[in-house]
């Protein structure tokens, strides 16, 4: 893990055109989250099926989207073998309607160096296993500021979570956490505990 503003600020200035520049009507992007979070998966490892947390800084600014920089590549359309590194660890979205750990499937997402995957944190998705080789990636998250009726609203929601266990923040008692309905959320669907894949 790393805290760096430049850096988070240069890697942003790659990716705005492509970042939503407003969330959900009056929440604006602010650029990356300035913890970097290096990740590494060797043969076997995975990270199982989950919704990313929200990361809030003391002033109110939080983030609603994941930033994924992929630093080497499992793709297996790559032509070159020499340029797989890996085999398995794509990022796959699941439908938690259908949610089964040991049978899950959805669309996946499959490294490729450089790349960026952008995502809402709601999304349900897990790192599939790495099958041979050593998988690299940075993870981080884009930033919003709110406005001071969306902070209030995001204090009562945090309040209502933490009494239910919690969601996003390891809190869940080792259970599958699950969003509440938010009304920030404009992409959650009308079950008030599954995001739309």
């Amino acid at each position: 893990m790393l805290d760096d503003p430049e850096l988070a600020a240069w890697l942003y200035s790659r990716i705005a055109p492509f970042v939503p520049q407003i969330w959900n009507r009056d929440c604006k992007a602010l650029g990356l989250n300035e913890r970097l979070r290096f990740l590494r998966y060797d043969k076997g490892q995975q990270f199982a099926s989950h919704y990313d947390g929200r990361f809030e800084r003391a002033n109110g600014e939080c983030s609603y989207v994941t930033y994924q920089l992929y630093l080497n590549c499992g793709d297996p359309e790559e032509p070159d073998p020499k340029k797989q590194e890996f085999k398995g660890g794509a990022t796959t979205f699941l439908d938690p309607s259908v949610w089964d750990e040991d049978n899950a499937t959805g669309h996946s997402v499959h490294p490729k160096t450089g790349s960026v995957l952008l995502f809402e944190h709601a999304l349900l998705h897990r790192g599939d296993a790495v099958k041979s080789g050593r998988k690299y990636a940075l993870r981080t998250d884009v930033m919003y500021d709110l406005s001071e009726s969306r902070k209030e609203l995001l204090k009562t929601l945090d309040a209502q979570r933490a009494k239910k266990g919690g969601f996003g923040s390891g809190g869940s008692g080792g259970k599958q956490p699950r969003p509440v309905r938010c009304t920030l959320c404009s992409r959650l669907s009308s079950d008030p505990t599954r995001p739309v894949v």
